[in-house]
């Protein structure tokens, strides 16, 4: 009976130990299925999240190709336009050099009909004196030269293009440029005096437009010397050597000076102190000085009047 009881009680036991483990891994079974149904539903969730976030790389790299390409468009453009300005501010300094421009051209062509007048004088002597007809002749070749040349640097001045940097004597350039602005230094009675250095090393740069800086100062500076008496206007212009083996050139005036709220706006654009002014010159001038990798800086003479220093790195720097 004992037995039999034990043997029941041992069923029962084991038949609850079996039940408790059906329930143990039916519940493990539902526990692993939920788990997985959650890992799913997060990898659906994580693989939607990283479609849309492919979409939105895509477009942002899209948009960014657009935003890049926009950028080049308005560089461009902004290079045109400050080209243009540049190209406007030279056409300024011609128009108020135009006067003086004039009276070196009508110099050689004077003397080109002066010459020819004297020639066709002595054709008709009789005879011909042959001897005075070479030396007339000379004078009228070197006449026709010399306003060739003007001609010529003005159709540079003129022409729109692309600049074009290679070596250059500075020397040489604040020649060409005191050439063309020399009528009109003559004009207001202004004293020049130039001193070049010598051995300079050259500077990369375009002829045309370090001319327009010059040409610009120069104006400037006749301009700021109106007012003062004819025996007071001098114009100093010098070239040496600066540290590092730069190259520096100064424009000095004795006129009234810069005031001190207009030296730091100076070389801003549209700003002057002249009534009749653009106010753009000296900011091309800048743009110019800057995209030859040079400064240009104003400052008041500690005598008198104001000085403008420009400089430009050697064509081996």
């Amino acid at each position: 009976m004992y037995q039999s009881w034990t043997l029941a009680k041992g069923g029962a036991a084991k038949a609850l130990v079996a039940g408790a483990v059906r329930l143990v891994a039916a519940g493990a079974a539902c526990f692993v299925a939920a788990r997985i149904a959650a890992l799913r539903r997060d990898t659906e969730r994580l693989q939607a999240e990283a479609v849309e976030r492919k979409k939105a790389l895509t477009a942002c790299r899209a948009q960014a190709f657009r935003c890049a390409r926009a950028q080049r468009r308005s560089e461009r453009a902004l290079g045109e336009q400050q080209a243009q300005v540049a190209y406007l501010n030279r056409a300024v300094i011609l128009g108020e050099l135009c006067g003086a421009i004039a009276h070196e051209l009508n110099q050689p062509l004077a003397a080109i009909l002066a010459n020819a007048q004297a020639a066709r004088r002595c054709l008709a002597r009789d005879p011909a004196d042959q001897s005075l007809l070479e030396p007339i002749l000379d004078d009228i070749v070197e006449a026709d030269r010399h306003a060739a040349a003007v001609i010529h640097h003005l159709h540079l001045l003129f022409l729109h293009g692309e600049a074009q940097l290679r070596p250059l004597e500075i020397n040489a350039v604040v020649g060409q440029a005191l050439q063309l602005a020399r009528c009109a230094l003559d004009a207001q009675a202004v004293q020049v005096h130039v001193s070049l250095g010598t051995g300079l090393p050259p500077v990369r740069g375009d002829s045309v437009q370090l001319q327009q800086v010059l040409l610009n100062l120069v104006v400037n500076a006749c301009q700021a010397m109106r007012a003062t008496p004819p025996e007071t206007r001098q114009l100093a212009i010098q070239t040496e050597t600066g540290t590092g083996n730069t190259v520096r050139v100064s424009v000095a005036d004795r006129g009234p000076g810069i005031a001190a709220d207009a030296l730091e706006r100076i070389f801003e654009p549209f700003f002057t102190t002249r009534p009749q002014g653009l106010g753009f010159g000296l900011s091309v001038s800048r743009a110019i000085i800057d995209a030859h990798g040079g400064q240009v800086e104003a400052a008041n003479d500690g005598r008198e009047g104001a000085v403008f220093r420009i400089t430009l790195p050697p064509a081996g720097g």
